[in-house]
Order: C-alpha cells, then sequence, then structure tokens
C-alpha cells in the first residue's frame, strides 16, 4: 500500500482481469490477483494503473493485513484527501476491530 502505511510486501500484487489468461510464467516476486474492478477502483500515478485506495485498503483486509497498519492507512488515505473523513469512519468501522478503530 504505497505511501498509506507502513507495509513493505516482498511481492508485487498485481490486479488483472478475471478473464486475463497468461502462458508465460508468473516471477515468483509477482502475485497476480483476478478481479473485475469498476471504473472508481483505478486510478492512474505518473501513467500506471492502479487499484484506488479504499480499494487497495479492502484487499489488505481480505489479505489479513494487521489491524494497525489497516488502521493506519485509514488515517493516511483520509489526510490525503482520498478518503473523506466520513468515508474513513465507515471503513474503520466496517473492517476493524471497535477497539482498533479511528480516533
Amino acid at each position: 500500500m504505497g505511501g498509506l502505511s507502513d507495509v513493505s510486501p516482498n511481492r508485487i500484487h498485481v490486479t488483472v482481469p478475471k478473464s486475463y489468461r497468461t502462458h508465460r510464467e508468473v516471477p515468483d516476486r509477482h502475485r497476480l490477483h483476478h478481479a473485475d474492478l469498476a471504473a472508481d477502483e483505478i486510478r492512474r500515478v505518473e501513467g500506471v494503473p492502479v487499484t484506488a485506495p479504499e480499494r487497495t485498503i479492502r484487499d489488505c483486509h481480505a489479505g489479513h493485513l494487521s489491524a494497525r497498519l489497516l488502521r493506519q492507512a485509514i488515517e493516511e488515505a483520509r489526510r490525503e484527501g482520498y478518503l473523506t473523513p466520513e468515508r474513513a469512519r465507515e471503513l474503520a468501522r466496517e473492517l476493524l476491530p471497535t477497539s482498533a478503530g479511528l480516533s
């Protein structure tokens, strides 16, 4: 979750459409995820398509990232203007244990 938390994954995670198939071997340092993303789940950073912050946070939650790092990502996304304060609170209520909510 580049720039939203202290996460430093040992693999590069790439989301491709469900229909995407490759005949090449995927390098060990890459992890492919298959999902059909809605237009609002995609942003461009220096021309490169990336998942939107909320989608990234949800994907990290599904990947069992710790509550501490999820909270950090939600708070940073709110500070940077990627999430409204209301949306950040809703996301925290949905994804974090009650004791790990936003302050």
